[in-house]
């Protein structure tokens, strides 16, 4: 019961209150709602290392949902990469590459904690998702919507998508930000 409730209420939280950061991106714009979200996981994660009991790991796994969704960001920036005939693609796609981190996650997750061991595990995790904070800040610029308007092409393949650089470091992002949530499954209580 409490295994299922520690890794359940990140995705729950984050679910619920999915509304109100997409509101927020509405506001602030998509780019700064990931690069907050992402800046939160990471210390979150991190934090992690410091645990001392279950209560403050659910605590964290809460903080986790409730400071933003990367995956809903994610999907909502891929939306708006695509032009608008091809934005269920370009979401397929991204719902794609999540699933695959959360099949791939417990192998590898696996093998790092017994590489590395779990608190440093947690730090690895919180680096590797402040990389791609910095990626997100460094890679993705507002205005590129409106380059792509004026630069419309026929009907673009998965393969299209995957040439373009902001979106193949999306999915990459989304792979990896479920991939670390889901490779601690296996090894916490």
């Amino acid at each position: 019961l409490v295994s299922g409730l520690i890794f359940g209420v990140s995705p729950l939280v984050s679910g619920l209150l999915a509304p109100f950061w997409a509101t927020m991106a509405g506001r602030f714009g998509v780019k700064r709602i990931i690069i907050f979200s992402l800046s939160a996981y990471a210390l979150t994660l991190s934090a992690n290392a410091l645990v001392t009991s279950v209560v403050q790991l659910l605590a964290l796994r809460l903080l986790i949902g409730v400071l933003g969704s990367v995956g809903v960001m994610s999907t909502a920036l891929a939306s708006t990469l695509a032009p608008p005939e091809e934005s269920g693609e370009a979401i397929g796609l991204m719902q794609a590459t999540a699933l695959a981190s959360g099949i791939a996650a417990p192998v590898f997750g696996g093998v790092i904690v017994d590489t590395v061991g779990l608190r440093p595990s947690f730090i690895l995790a919180g680096v590797l998702s402040l990389l791609a904070c910095v990626a997100m800040a460094i890679g993705y610029r507002d205005d590129s919507r409106a380059e792509r308007a004026v630069q419309r092409r026929e009907r673009a393949s998965a393969r299209t998508y995957f040439r373009l650089p902001l979106f193949l470091s999306l999915a990459l992002l989304v792979f990896f930000a479920r991939f670390i949530d889901g490779t601690f499954g296996p090894q916490l209580p």
